[in-house]
């Protein structure tokens, strides 16, 4: 699915926003900003039990899709009980607050 119905763009109270794309299974965060908007992502990949791949290859993962990854990437990844702002700015290495 691409197009105008698969580009939505998220802003957060504080006025940080991002872009979003959404195709077929994966959802794309494009220029995301430092702020409140970090906190709806990650809420996002938490509640859809998503899986976060990180720009050093790194995918951070709930645990509770552990079986389910492909072969491999399972020695990739970093598993958490759950996908919270701050199991993410351990992971990437950087804050996402202003």
């Amino acid at each position: 699915m691409t197009g105008p119905d698969s580009e939505f763009w998220i802003l957060a109270a504080d006025g940080s926003e991002v872009e979003v794309d959404v195709s077929g299974c994966v959802i794309g965060i494009e220029r995301p900003e430092v702020g409140k908007v970090w906190e709806i992502i990650i809420e996002l990949a938490d509640r859809v039990s998503g899986t976060v791949f990180l720009p050093s290859g790194t995918f951070l993962c709930r645990e509770d899709v552990r079986a389910q990854l492909p072969e491999g990437m399972e020695s990739d990844s970093v598993f958490v009980q759950e996908i919270t702002l701050e199991a993410f700015e351990s992971v990437a290495g950087h804050s996402t607050r202003r």
